[in-house]
Protein backbone atom coordinates (compact mmCIF):
# COMPACT_ATOMS: atom_id res chain seq x y z
CA UNK A 1 0.00 0.00 0.00
CA UNK A 2 1.54 3.36 -1.26
CA UNK A 3 1.22 6.49 1.07
CA UNK A 4 1.34 10.23 0.11
CA UNK A 5 3.45 12.39 2.02
CA UNK A 6 1.54 15.77 1.92
CA UNK A 7 5.07 17.48 1.32
CA UNK A 8 7.72 16.54 -1.22
CA UNK A 9 10.81 18.05 -1.85
CA UNK A 10 11.43 18.40 -5.47
CA UNK A 11 14.65 16.52 -6.64
CA UNK A 12 15.59 19.49 -9.52
CA UNK A 13 14.63 22.26 -7.19
CA UNK A 14 15.88 21.43 -3.28
CA UNK A 15 14.87 24.39 -1.93
CA UNK A 16 11.23 24.22 -3.12
CA UNK A 17 8.52 22.13 -0.89
CA UNK A 18 5.70 21.34 -3.32
CA UNK A 19 1.85 21.23 -1.91
CA UNK A 20 0.03 17.98 -1.53
CA UNK A 21 -1.84 18.80 -5.16
CA UNK A 22 1.68 19.64 -7.17
CA UNK A 23 2.15 23.88 -6.79
CA UNK A 24 4.99 25.15 -5.31
CA UNK A 25 4.92 26.93 -2.03
CA UNK A 26 7.71 29.63 -0.61
CA UNK A 27 11.13 28.04 -0.26
CA UNK A 28 12.15 26.31 2.45
CA UNK A 29 13.94 28.01 5.28
CA UNK A 30 17.24 26.30 5.63
CA UNK A 31 19.34 27.69 8.76
CA UNK A 32 22.82 29.21 7.19
CA UNK A 33 25.43 28.44 9.07
CA UNK A 34 27.38 30.49 10.96
CA UNK A 35 31.55 31.34 11.14
CA UNK A 36 33.16 32.92 14.28
CA UNK A 37 36.86 33.97 13.92
CA UNK A 38 38.13 35.70 16.79
CA UNK A 39 40.80 38.20 15.40
CA UNK A 40 43.28 40.59 17.35
CA UNK A 41 43.98 43.16 14.91
CA UNK A 42 41.31 45.45 13.54
CA UNK A 43 43.35 45.78 9.87
CA UNK A 44 43.30 41.90 9.68
CA UNK A 45 39.56 41.63 10.63
CA UNK A 46 38.23 44.28 8.14
CA UNK A 47 40.46 42.80 5.46
CA UNK A 48 38.69 39.24 6.24
CA UNK A 49 35.65 40.50 6.33
CA UNK A 50 36.23 42.11 2.51
CA UNK A 51 37.60 38.71 1.32
CA UNK A 52 34.89 36.75 2.97
CA UNK A 53 32.26 39.27 0.85
CA UNK A 54 33.64 37.83 -2.21
CA UNK A 55 33.21 33.99 -1.77
CA UNK A 56 30.55 32.80 -3.66
CA UNK A 57 27.06 31.74 -0.56
CA UNK A 58 27.99 34.60 1.79
CA UNK A 59 24.89 36.16 2.65
CA UNK A 60 26.03 38.51 4.90
CA UNK A 61 29.11 39.61 7.20
CA UNK A 62 28.79 41.55 10.51
CA UNK A 63 31.57 42.74 12.86
CA UNK A 64 30.66 42.62 16.40
CA UNK A 65 32.08 45.24 18.82
CA UNK A 66 35.20 44.72 21.15
CA UNK A 67 34.53 41.74 23.49
CA UNK A 68 35.07 43.16 26.95
CA UNK A 69 37.45 40.94 28.62
CA UNK A 70 36.72 39.21 31.84
CA UNK A 71 37.72 41.19 34.78
CA UNK A 72 40.22 39.86 37.50
CA UNK A 73 37.92 37.52 39.75
CA UNK A 74 39.78 38.76 42.57
CA UNK A 75 38.43 42.54 42.21
CA UNK A 76 35.01 41.68 41.77
CA UNK A 77 32.38 42.28 44.67
CA UNK A 78 31.51 38.94 45.11
CA UNK A 79 34.72 37.75 45.98
CA UNK A 80 35.23 40.56 48.19
CA UNK A 81 32.31 38.85 49.93
CA UNK A 82 33.16 35.80 50.36
CA UNK A 83 36.87 36.12 51.64
CA UNK A 84 35.36 38.76 54.17
CA UNK A 85 32.92 35.67 54.91
CA UNK A 86 35.86 33.51 55.46
CA UNK A 87 38.07 36.32 57.78
CA UNK A 88 35.44 36.55 59.83
CA UNK A 89 34.62 32.73 60.27
CA UNK A 90 31.33 32.72 58.49
CA UNK A 91 32.00 29.09 56.85
CA UNK A 92 30.98 25.77 57.94
CA UNK A 93 32.56 22.37 57.43
CA UNK A 94 31.06 19.13 57.30
CA UNK A 95 33.04 15.82 56.40
CA UNK A 96 30.38 14.35 54.62
CA UNK A 97 27.17 14.66 52.87
CA UNK A 98 25.40 13.21 55.83
CA UNK A 99 27.06 15.06 58.45
CA UNK A 100 26.35 18.45 56.26
CA UNK A 101 22.45 17.16 56.48
CA UNK A 102 22.84 16.76 60.71
CA UNK A 103 24.40 20.30 60.89
CA UNK A 104 21.53 21.70 58.51
CA UNK A 105 18.60 20.00 60.27
CA UNK A 106 19.84 19.24 63.62
CA UNK A 107 19.50 15.75 63.51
Amino acid sequence: MKRKLSHKIDVQSPNRVSEPHGTYSSEVCIAPVQLIVNVSDSKTANDIKRAIKLMKGVVSVKTNPKVKVQEDITKTKGFQEAMDDVRLGRTYHAESVDDMFKQILGK
